[in-house]
């Protein structure tokens, strides 16, 4: 399966807690969480998954998401203290996998905690992740090149990317998605570029782009992600 695909089921299964099911049995699964964030853990014998949740659509959340006022190393403030709240307790779960591969990513909030915790569990505790993605990230530092090895996965026209406040620096998109949905003629066009953002374009879309790799293993996952992801907007032309 394409990295990109192989690596959402994960991101999204840290925020949509129904579609866990879609996780191998072969994988163990951890959990740490306070009253703001969690982060979910996959593992099996080979690597090892840490993902962020997205945001729940709480005040705190998005409280959370637009605190602009960057700390001294010029990262997101918010981002920055979640990832001090949990270091301890992923570099203890991490330490002793030094043979396993690392992920780390997440879609929305969770997109903008991975890469800053990165940046952070490497810079005072060693450990680096061999693969960061995210999905509908917000901008989470001045300067985003300071993270190595971020792909950034953005849907269509996700408003959380292409509308962010000039003042966050904002990098080239590594791998670019379109959404089709959105372009099938529905009358609710202009909200379906907001919903560009949501879980079910980017299954959708992610569907859409294994097929055109022939990735038949991506393919029929991301659907399955679709279904799961999808039931809310049923009623939207084009969903289906």
């Amino acid at each position: 399966m394409h990295p990109i695909a192989d690596h959402w089921r994960f991101a999204c299964a840290a925020s949509q807690t129904q579609c866990r099911e879609i996780i191998p049995k072969s994988y163990t699964f951890t959990e740490f969480k306070n009253d703001l964030d969690r982060v979910s853990i996959w593992e099996n014998d080979d690597e090892v998954f840490v993902e962020w949740d997205g945001t729940k659509g709480t005040l705190a959340d998005w409280k959370q998401n637009f605190d602009l006022c960057p700390n001294r190393e010029g990262f997101h403030h918010e981002f920055a203290n979640a990832t001090e709240n949990f270091r301890v307790a992923i570099v203890d779960y991490l330490k002793p996998m030094k043979k396993k591969k690392k992920r780390t990513g997440g879609h929305s909030h969770g997109g903008g905690h991975a890469p800053t915790s990165a940046f952070y569990i490497e810079r005072l505790s060693h450990i680096t992740f061999d693969e960061i993605i995210t999905y509908g990230s917000p901008p989470y530092a001045l300067d985003e090149n300071k993270v190595k090895n971020v792909t950034r996965v953005v849907c269509g026209n996700d408003p959380v990317e292409m509308r962010c406040l000039t003042r966050w620096r904002i990098f080239r998109c590594i791998k670019r998605i379109p959404n089709p949905i959105r372009t099938k003629g529905c009358p609710n066009g202009d909200k379906l570029k907001v919903l560009d953002h949501d879980y079910a374009p980017y299954s959708n879309s992610l569907a859409l782009f294994c097929k055109s790799i022939g990735d038949v293993e991506g393919e029929k996952c991301m659907r399955e992600l679709f279904e799961m992801n999808s039931s809310r907007f049923k009623h939207l032309e084009g969903f289906c």
